[in-house]
Formats: C-alpha cells, sequence, structure tokens
C-alpha cells in the first residue's frame, strides 16, 4: 500500500541550486545599490509617484449635466423603464 519514493542522488542537489541562484541574485542588488553614484540614489529616491494633471487638458474638457437617460449615449434610465413590466402588459398580472 505504502511505496517508497527513491531519490537519484542528482535531486539533492536542486534546492542547493536554487539557493544559490537565488543569494546570487540577492548579493548583485545589494552591490549594485551599495556603488550607486549618490546623484543616481538622489534622482531614483525622488521619482514622481503619479504624474500631474496637465491644467491645459483639465480646462479643455467640459463639464457634463447629470444624465437625465433621455441622451443617446447613455442607456440608464430607458434599459430600466424597459425591463420592468407595464401596467396595461398582458403579463403584468
Amino acid at each position: 500500500m505504502f511505496r517508497r519514493v527513491i531519490i537519484e542522488d542528482w535531486h539533492q542537489y536542486l534546492p542547493m541550486i536554487g539557493f544559490a541562484l537565488t543569494f546570487a541574485v540577492f548579493l548583485v542588488m545589494l552591490l549594485r545599490a551599495l556603488l550607486m553614484h549618490r546623484e543616481k540614489c538622489h534622482t531614483l529616491a525622488h521619482l514622481p509617484l503619479e504624474e500631474p494633471l496637465k491644467p491645459a487638458l483639465a480646462t479643455a474638457l467640459p463639464a457634463r449635466p447629470p444624465c437625465d437617460g433621455k441622451c443617446a449615449e447613455c442607456r440608464c434610465l430607458r434599459d430600466s423603464h424597459s425591463h420592468s413590466p407595464s401596467p396595461n402588459s398582458p403579463h403584468h398580472e
């Protein structure tokens, strides 16, 4: 019922190879950060997290009036009325 898993000799080296590769990548990133020039470090530390909204673009967009559901673009009220049964409908009980 229970069979023993037979591990080949080379299988025991795979975790060590994975650890060595992970440690090598970490070491390369650490050395790269430690050897970085001060100006480059200052530049990277002060990168903006999001782009500012351009003032010309903000004023160029017209303000839209609130939706009344009668326009061709907006179908919110029109669709909600089409799915509700009307009192004169033969399917209305």
